[in-house]
């Protein structure tokens, strides 16, 4: 079967809701907004061109991993299965533009994160859902991270 598989990077637009299937999976949906920029070779200058919206949503480890990890505003890279979605709204035909995201992470360009792994919890590893990891004993390096919250990620603005 082929897939189109899509990379976006672009603007977290509503905050990340995480929700529980009938069947006991995790999912999690947030809108994204990816406006191209074009340099203005007669104003000497860059300018933004058209902004696209695209649904995104996440599975099982991934979708808490994204719900505790993402808010409106942040700077995001999203890869995975792009997915067209048409429908009618008042006898009008629109159409959607959705990712299935494998991959989901703040754009460091932008700003600065911390990450923190998440040990697995039932059912398996990461975000791809079947995929197994194998956490290795590290030594502490530095004094540890008092207790807190079990995942963190923070993007700081930095100046340009």
């Amino acid at each position: 079967m082929n897939e189109t598989l899509v990379t976006v990077v672009g603007n977290v637009v509503t905050d990340p809701t995480l929700r529980v299937t009938s069947g006991g999976a995790k999912v999690t949906k947030f809108r994204l907004a990816s406006t191209e920029r074009r340099f203005d070779r007669v104003a000497g200058g860059w300018r933004d061109g058209d902004t696209t919206y695209w649904q995104v949503t996440c599975w099982r480890r991934a979708a808490e991993n994204v719900a505790d990890s993402l808010a409106k505003g942040q700077p995001v890279v999203v890869h995975g299965r792009l997915r067209e979605s048409r429908y009618e709204v008042d006898g009008q035909p629109r159409t959607s533009l959705e990712i299935d995201a494998w991959t989901v992470g703040h754009d460091l360009s932008r700003g600065v994160a911390r990450f923190r792994k998440v040990a697995p919890g039932p059912g398996g590893g990461g975000g791809g859902g079947d995929a197994t990891v194998t956490t290795l004993p590290t030594e502490p390096t530095e004094p540890t991270e008092p207790a807190g919250p079990r995942r963190e990620a923070v993007v700081e603005d930095v100046p340009a």
